[in-house]
């Protein structure tokens, strides 16, 4: 029997993100390195600096 493909993909802003659910329908095992542990929606960084949100509504650590 093949072994399965292993991907590693280094980054987990968007195009990591979106790579990753592409690849996910194929028979392939995905890894995701990235130096953070979450991710920060940054269209709304605006509102965080108008005090309008909090920093933990768009980064979870």
């Amino acid at each position: 029997m093949a072994e399965r493909k292993r991907v590693v993909i280094l980054g987990a802003g968007f195009a990591g993100l979106v790579a990753s659910q592409k690849l996910a329908k194929e028979a392939v095992d995905i890894t995701i390195v990235d130096r953070r542990n979450h991710h920060t929606f940054q269209p709304l960084l605006y509102q965080v600096a108008l005090a309008v949100l909090n920093p933990s509504d768009i980064a979870q650590p």
